[in-house]
């Protein structure tokens, strides 16, 4: 550093100083450095001061000072200052304007911020930190070489202000976008060499881009600012280049500046007169277009691409070595003013042919082998051709022009299809005998008598050819001629509208004049119309040595084709074959050909088809297309079809409806639509199943298209045409149904009862019954066409003593009645109080009123609850709202009834009402609790059900928590059926998701309240609660499924479910869930997988897919054979069993769960309800693939979250024993597994091998998934 040389001058000054002080005792001052707690410096005698070291700990963070000393003012930090020191965080004070070379090399800092007003950056200064974001302030006009390399830049700012970016400056970072200000003029050597750009703004001052500035990045496009004028050697070497502006300005480019890219085209301003060597070798180029302005295309310039056309400028003069080599060039133009071809300058490309223009004079060792090329055009003035030029081609002629004196060793070796050179100078320098080496053996050399290539092609064994060979030996190809060169006038008859003539004299290099127009050799004429009539054609040969001949060919042109008549027998229609006779006429030439074929056929198809004609017809078999071929002896053909229509061989059709198809009690009548081509003669039908011959004689003549049968059994119908085709077609009637049904009637109960009496109907009949009617007395069918009451569900109930009639009719129109008596009601009459009291009062009006029933069925206690009960009560927010409170006694009376075997408090409200309250006291509940802990109430309205599970409420708690006691609790069940604009969002949330409505929408709700409070349970803490929705049995076989409606997000979600029939006809989707919220059944397209066709498991796949639990990768694919993650088959078991998620998830499970992942709601909803847990403790493997014993595991935990049980199945014997790797089983798993595969859940992978640890598919998942559903009945 120039300071510190400056020092050390100071310290020899004073040396010699001190050494005069001790003879003139003159007075000194003495210089040294100073320390300032961590901090050595130097005083620069100017009131600022240099650090010059740092004497601290290493690894701190490190704050320099403003000031040091007795109030130096910090301006520069000195050379290797804090050079490594593992410093890992740096304050510089804003007066610092030097930062000396190596100032702090070698540490770890991560971060910096430089001073304002710095202005010079030493050389290497921060090499070899750890820095990531950085910004040079505008102060700063340059910085020394690797000022900032060897760090982990991600981030670079610079401000307008720096001029130039020193060598390797930003080598070694990281950086992947940059944009350098407009300041920047000159960007140095390897400035950002290494480092990972993938976007790159250069400045629009910029003139200079050093060596190596931008290489081993990642650019992938690039615009070069107009102000550019150089860009040096390997500046954007391996890159990934797809796309490059090049500045109009640009003059030099240096070698290897773009090597190795992936350009695929490129456009070479005019400024640019050459470029260095491999400038733009290893691109994709496909397109390249070079200017006018360019002198010399260098060596390697754009070696190794995909050029496959090029087009060079006239202004090139000198192609160097390798320059277009190993490309793929079909089409090459060179400049009229080139000179030179440099070494391989075309090598390897896919050049067919190629003219070198009259200006080239040398072209070099093998410029332009391991081509294609097939025609070479050489003109006066190439001199030299080199080594190996045209070695490896597929040259057939070649003209070697009187200019050529030299033709070097190989020069056109490989050749094998060459067999004709011509060569025009006498006294060419054939320097090698190989110069033809591997062409065909038949090679001939044409030249002058005395000739350097005779003498060449007699030392070498090649043929050789005066070119003043005699014309005789001319040869001639015109279709048709036999042609003999001895003779010069010829004659010929044709029917060709045209001809071309390809003359080929044995000397190739003559020139043949067709109608005195050149002929190339080996070429044919233009063609030549031949009108009718005759037609002469001229050719004038004219050899090397100027001798000339003609010869004249005279055509006869027939362009006229035969004439066809065709005419067929018989025309009217037949059963039988229709004869064809042709007659033809050549009209001037004979007939040569006559053919026929079926189908409408051209001229052509006879060539080598077609049935050759004898006897002057042929025989029709079939209605359709026919064809006649001929052919006169000069080639003229034509063709006529004929078409046969007649032949009717296609017997009668006959359909036969009868009327009515539905059961009857009446006659059937058969209508009979029977059709032919030729029309109908004879219809007639029997009883019974006859053929065609029976009819001959037999059968009864049908009238009007119709007849009429009387019974049960089979009846054909036959058919005869105009031409004798005969049909018969059988009818099978079964719907005459003539017996009445019989009516079973049975009175429950049959002994004494104060109660109503059920009457069970049974009906039987052959046809389905269509009325079920009842009446009380002794009535006739004829009373039930319009009196009775419907019968419901198989049973009606009689409140007093009497005959009873119950009527049906089946769908025949059969009816029938049967009577029962009733005698066993005994209904004895209160007794009256003894004398009247203060309260007695008259009975209201609402006491005839029918009252809330209590009964018992199956299993179950049922509260039929009366109008009088359902009371009308206003709403906290206004309206009123329907609440049912049982009375009293029905209350009393549950106890009594309530037992083990029936735990089921059913209370029926069939009201019609939008939506209804149940009010629950829970002091009664508490009592119900006391007697049974399984206690359930079941509320039904309007088909739709709710059952609460009683000891799912701790009605302890509940009460504690509003402040009350148990006893003035009340638990309220509501459903409601949504109407209104709640119903119209659900219908279009439905539609915009391809579902369609099926049921009504309804919300269920539980409420706990008491005093003035109350609460809403949405969450049974996992226990599944079962609810219904009626469906109607016209929806029975759609793709029904049950959802879960969320009117905030406008979401659904599946809901497990199954179907149960009702008596009525209607159907229950039963809904099992362990939370409240809005549900319905809606219709949804059903699911097909592409690759799931003719798959194993394509129906389970499908079923689940249709129930949108199962999703593809794509719309179309379900990749049945990919393996299944801990973390789908998770999602799906969460999703299969309608467990609520958060809509995000906390992150607090597992470690690994992130809260962004997309599985992170659904892995911890699965771990909260008990059926997965981790790998560890704070580890799940999302990402890893399941096994089948996890699999085994996580079903039996759903199994027993479902049904409310430890996860293993009773009394289940070990069903392991069979697998011979049972051992395999990890100890966890065993009893899960045993289970799931004694359950039918898991099957083995073959007889005896279960594989407990391997993967499973999606496929096999989904099955496993599948079989848990419909074994807890949450799928059908």
């Amino acid at each position: 550093m120039i300071r510190g040389f400056s020092r050390k001058i100071g310290f020899a000054a004073l040396s010699i100083l001190l050494l005069l002080g001790s003879v003139m005792s003159f007075p000194v001052s003495t210089v040294h450095a100073a320390v300032d707690g961590d901090f050595q410096y130097e005083d620069n005698g100017d009131g600022t001061a240099i650090i010059t070291d740092y004497t601290g700990d290493i690894g701190l963070s490190v704050v320099i000072p403003d000031l040091v000393g007795s109030g130096l003012t910090v301006v520069e930090i000195g050379v290797d200052a804090f050079k490594n020191n593992q410093l890992t965080s740096l304050t510089i004070p804003n007066n610092v304007t030097t930062i000396g070379q190596g100032a702090f090399l070698d540490n770890k800092l991560t971060s910096l911020t430089l001073p304002d007003n710095l202005m010079t950056i030493g050389r290497d200064a921060f090499k070899n930190n750890q820095l990531t974001s950085l910004t040079i302030p505008n102060s700063v006009t340059s910085f020394g070489i690797g000022a900032f390399q060897g760090n982990e830049l991600t981030s670079l700012t610079l401000l307008d202000g720096l001029a130039t970016i020193g060598v390797d400056a930003f080598r070694d970072n990281q950086l992947a976008s940059l944009t350098i200000p407009d300041s920047v003029t000159t960007i140095g050597q390897g400035a950002f060499q290494a480092n990972q750009l993938t976007n790159l703004t250069l400045p629009s001052n910029l003139t200079t881009i050093g060596v190596d500035a931008f290489r081993d990045n990642q650019l992938a496009s690039l615009m070069i600012p107009d102000s550019v004028t150089t860009i040096g050697l390997g500046a954007f070497l391996d890159n990934k280049l797809t796309s490059l502006t090049l500045p109009d300005n640009l003059m030099t480019i240096g070698r290897e500046a773009f090597k190795n890219n992936q350009l695929t085209s490129l456009t070479i301003p005019n400024s640019v007169t050459s470029f260095g060597i491999g400038a733009f070798q290893g691109n994709e180029l496909t397109s390249l277009i070079l200017l006018d302005g360019l002198a010399t295309i260098g060596v390697d310039a754009f070696r190794d691409n995909q050029l496959a056309s090029l087009t060079i400028p006239n202004s090139v003069t000198t192609i160097e070595e390798g320059a277009f080599l190993n490309n793929k060039l079909t089409s090459l133009t060179l400049p009229d003013n080139l000179m030179t071809i440099g070494r391989d300058a075309f090598k390897n490309n896919q050049l067919t042919m190629l003219t070198i223009p009259n200006s080239v004079t040398t072209i070099e060792e093998g410029a332009f082998q391991y081509n294609k090329l097939t025609n070479l055009t050489l003109l006066d003035g190439l001199a030299t051709i080199g080594v190996d030029a045209f070695k490896n081609n597929q040259l057939t002629t070649l003209t070697i022009p009187n200019s050529v004196t030299t033709i070097s060793g190989s020069a056109f070796i490989n050749n094998p299809s060459l067999t004709d050179v011509l060569v025009l100078s006498n006294t060419v320098d054939f320097e090698s005998n190989n110069i033809f080496g591997g062409s065909s053996t038949n090679l001939t050399l044409y030249g002058n008598d005395s000739s350097t290539s005779q003498t060449f092609a007699t030392v070498n064994n090649h043929r050789f050819q005066k070119i003043t060979a005699e014309l005789a030996d001319l040869e001639l190809n015109i279709p048709g001629l036999t042609f003999d060169p001895e003779e010069r006038t010829f004659n010929l008859t044709t029917n060709a509208n045209a001809v071309i003539v390809t003359p080929t004299p044995v000397v190739p290099f003559s020139e043949v004049q067709v109608n005195h127009a050149l002929v190339p050799y080996g070429s044919g004429s233009p063609s030549i119309d031949l009108a009718e009539g005759i037609v002469t054609i001229t050719l004038d040969v004219e050899a090397p040595d100027n001798s000339t001949e003609q010869y004249t060919v005279e055509f006869n042109v027939d362009h006229t084709s035969p004439s066809i008549d065709l005419t067929a027998s018989p025309t009217t229609p037949t059963n039988g074959n229709v004869t064809v006779t042709v007659g033809t006429d050549g009209t001037g030439s004979a007939i040569d050909s006559v053919k026929w074929a079926t189908g409408s056929q051209v001229a052509g198809f006879f060539a080598t088809g077609g049935q050759v004609l004898t006897g002057g017809s042929f025989a029709a078999t079939v209605n359709g297309t026919y064809t006649v071929y001929a052919r006169d002896e000069v080639g003229n053909e034509s063709v006529e079809t004929i078409t046969i229509s007649n032949i009717d061989r296609n017997v009668p059709t006959i359909d036969l409806t009868a009327n009515p198809t539905s059961s009857t009690n009446g006659n059937v009548t058969v209508t009979v639509d029977a059709n032919a081509n030729s029309g109908i003669s004879v219809l007639k039908w029997i009883a019974g199943n006859e053929g065609t011959a029976f009819f001959a004689t037999g059968g009864e003549g049908i009238v009007d298209n119709e007849f009429i049968v009387t019974s049960n059994g089979t009846y054909t119908a036959y058919a005869r045409d105009s031409v004798g085709n005969e049909a018969v077609e059988t009818i099978t009637i079964s719907n005459i149904d003539r017996n009445v049904p019989t009516i079973d009637l049975t009175a429950n109960p049959t002994s004494s009862t104060n109660g109503n009496v059920t009457v069970t109907v049974d009906v039987y009949a052959a046809s389905e019954i269509s009325a079920l009617k009842w009446a009380a007395g002794n009535e006739g069918t004829a009373f039930f066409a319009t009196g009775g009451e419907a019968i419901v569900g198989n049973e009606f109930t009689v409140t007093t003593n009497g005959t009873y009639t119950v009527y049906a009719r089946d769908n025949a129109g059969n009816e029938a009645v049967e009577t029962i008596t009733i005698s066993n009601i005994v209904r004895s009459s209160p007794t009256p109080p003894t004398s009247p009291g203060p309260d007695d009062e008259e009975d209201s009006p609402e006491d005839s009123d029918p009252h809330t029933i209590i009964s018992t069925g199956p299993g179950v206690i049922i509260i039929e609850v009366a109008p009088r009960d359902i009371k009308e009560l206003p709403k906290d927010n206004g309206g009123n709202k329907k609440v049912v409170n049982l009375p009293d006694d029905v209350w009393d009376e549950i106890p009594k009834l309530l037992d083990d075997d029936r735990p089921v408090i059913r209370v029926v409200i069939d009201d019609h009402l939008p939506d209804v309250e149940l009010h629950l006291p829970g002091k009664r509940l508490a009592e119900l609790w006391d007697i049974n802990p399984n206690v359930e109430f079941d509320m039904q309205l309007n088909g739709s059900s709710f059952q609460l599970k009683v000891n799912v409420l701790d009605l302890e708690q509940l009460a504690t928590r509003l402040g009350i006691a148990v006893d003035e609790l009340n638990v309220i069940i509501k459903i409601s059926a949504l109407t209104g604009e709640t119903k119209e969002d659900f219908i279009l949330a439905a539609d915009e998701q391809g579902m369609t409505l099926l049921s009504q929408v309804i919300e269920f709700q539980l409420f706990v309240s008491g005093g003035d409070e109350w609460v809403e349970i949405t969450d049974f803490g996992g226990t599944y609660m079962t609810k219904s929705i009626v469906l109607d049995e016209q929806f029975a076989n759609r793709n029904y499924m049950a959802v879960l409606y969320d009117p905030d997000g406008r979401t659904f979600t599946y809901v497990p479910a199954v179907m149960a029939r009702r008596s009525n006809g209607q159907q229950d989707s039963v809904i099992q869930m362990p939370h409240n919220s809005i549900y319905a059944i809606v219709e949804t397209d059903r699911i097909e997988f592409a690759d799931m066709q003719g798959h194993w498991a394509e129906p389970e796949v499908e079923h689940l897919g249709s129930k949108r639990i199962v999703r593809g990768i794509t719309i179309n694919d379900y990749a049945p054979n990919r393996n299944i993650t801990r973390a789908e088959f998770t999602s799906l078991l969460v999703r299969a069993l309608g467990i609520k998620t958060d809509r995000t998830g906390a992150g607090d499970v597992f470690k690994d769960v992130a809260i962004t992942s997309w599985y992170s709601t659904e892995v911890e909803a699965a771990f909260r309800a008990g059926l997965v847990s981790g790998i560890s403790l704070t580890h799940f493997a999302p990402e890893a693939q399941i096994t089948r014993e996890q699999i085994a595991l996580m079903l039996m935990n759903a199994q027993a979250l479902v049904n409310d049980e430890s996860n293993s199945i009773e009394q289940l014997p070990n069903s392991l024993t069979s697998f011979t790797d049972a051992s395999e089983v990890s100890a966890w798993a065993r009893d899960a597994m045993s289970d799931a595969v004694a359950s039918k859940l898991i099957q083995g992978m073959s007889t005896d091998r279960l594989a407990p640890a391997a993967s499973a598919t999606r496929a096999q998942a989904a099955v496993m998934l599948h079989r848990l559903m419909v074994m807890i009945e949450f799928l059908d």
